[in-house]
């Protein structure tokens, strides 16, 4: 008998689509602005940053930070509880570096994070509750990403540009999945919010 999952009634924030969809942003602080490339990370709720070293002990110093996503006309993210990671040993470098640099460089030397406390652009405001960046099965994320890229003929299907190559699967979570492109990552948005490891397979198979 097929399993049967109820879905989760709650709708799909518009900025908690976007903040997952934009990869790229400045990071503001007062008149200072920083270009960064960035990434959520579900299992600890917070968007990861890449910076110069020096920017990265300003950006800890900082109490809040704004993330303008992609750029100061788009979304306004503030940040909360800045910390400065490890890249050596802090898995959430790596989870930067296989969206953005598969062969293990960087841009800068020196990596941060933060809690997105809220965020508004065009289309309202959103709260950290709206936003939902933790992820429940984030702990599974790892092997249902080696389950669905095997399934190359489904990642096929969802080329829908010119680019020939397969993409390959680096992030899951309740509202989506990222796929790395050629040049880029691209996150693809599910109908729906998944509501476990099996769900969110389910979700990806039929996009």
């Amino acid at each position: 008998m097929p399993r049967v999952t109820q879905p989760d009634p709650t709708p799909l924030h518009p900025l908690a689509i976007a903040i997952r969809r934009e990869l790229s942003g400045t990071l503001l602080d007062g008149d200072a602005a920083w270009r960064t490339r960035v990434v959520v990370d579900p299992a600890s709720a917070t968007i990861v940053v890449n910076l110069p070293s020096e920017v990265a002990e300003s950006a800890v110093a900082a109490d809040v930070l704004v993330l303008a996503m992609p750029d100061e006309g788009g979304l306004q993210v503030q940040l909360g509880s800045i910390e400065r990671l490890d890249p050596r040993l802090d898995a959430r470098c790596d989870r930067w570096r296989a969206h953005h640099t598969p062969d293990g460089a960087e841009d800068h030397a020196a990596f941060a994070c933060g809690a997105a406390v809220g965020a508004k652009s065009e289309q309202g405001f959103a709260d950290a509750e709206d936003l939902r960046l933790a992820c429940a099965f984030a702990k599974s994320e790892p092997s249902l990403c080696r389950r669905l890229n095997a399934e190359s003929g489904w990642k096929r299907s969802l080329l829908v540009n010119a680019d020939a190559e397969v993409p390959v699967l680096v992030g899951v979570d309740a509202f989506g999945i990222w796929l790395r492109l050629r040049f880029g990552v691209r996150f693809l948005a599910f109908p729906r919010l998944a509501r476990d490891a099996d769900d969110a397979a389910d979700l990806a198979l039929t996009l």
